[in-house]
């Protein structure tokens, strides 16, 4: 017969060496692009996406490698994936899809409109391009 032991595991039985590493990781991804090539694609790309990718690596951490046991292991992704989904479904209610271009106004009964008020699909107008070839029109 087997009995409890009174006395508390040496270790913290959590892994935590990979959600720090994933912290550090998300550190340079926003660190390093900004002092090697300020004001580029790359440093917004790493901008952007080391917070996204950071929160799914972290998330994927904890639910399968993190030694965490019970219900504490599933509460971390609904605590981040449930206020997510709560958070997009409110803001996009719609299918609305919005693109600026100068000479082109939201219309808010029929969706994006040209500057004549008549539709226009994805921002891009739809009439036939002007006589001399230019776009846009009245330029030489």
């Amino acid at each position: 017969m087997s009995t409890i032991p009174d006395t508390l595991p040496s270790r913290w039985p959590v892994r935590v060496w990979p959600g720090l590493l994933i912290v550090a990781l998300i550190a340079a991804a926003w660190i390093v692009p900004q002092q090697l090539a300020p004001r580029t694609i790359l440093n917004m790309i790493g901008f952007l996406a080391a917070p996204i990718l950071g929160a799914v690596a972290a998330v994927v951490w904890w639910t399968l490698a993190a030694r965490v046991r019970g219900p504490l292991r599933w509460a971390v992704p609904a605590l981040v994936f449930v206020p997510l989904v709560a958070v997009a479904v409110a803001l996009h209610k719609g299918n609305e899809l919005y693109f600026t271009r100068p000479g082109v106004t939201h219309c808010p009964t029929s969706g994006i409109c040209g500057s004549s008020g008549s539709p226009v699909s994805l921002g891009v107008s739809s009439a036939d391009p002007p006589s001399n070839g230019r776009w846009p029109p009245g330029t030489s």
